[in-house]
């Protein structure tokens, strides 16, 4: 669980190796679904 001060730092020390972190994060998750949707 993150508090005021863990997302400000995240977002103040490295916002774009976050952002990158997040796109593959949704990247894998659409492969995921796409794996659980096909059978």
């Amino acid at each position: 669980r993150l508090n005021f001060i863990d997302v400000y730092t995240m977002c103040s020390f490295s916002w774009e190796s976050t952002y990158f972190e997040k796109q593959s994060r949704i990247k894998n998750q659409e492969m995921w679904m796409n794996a659980s949707l096909v059978p």
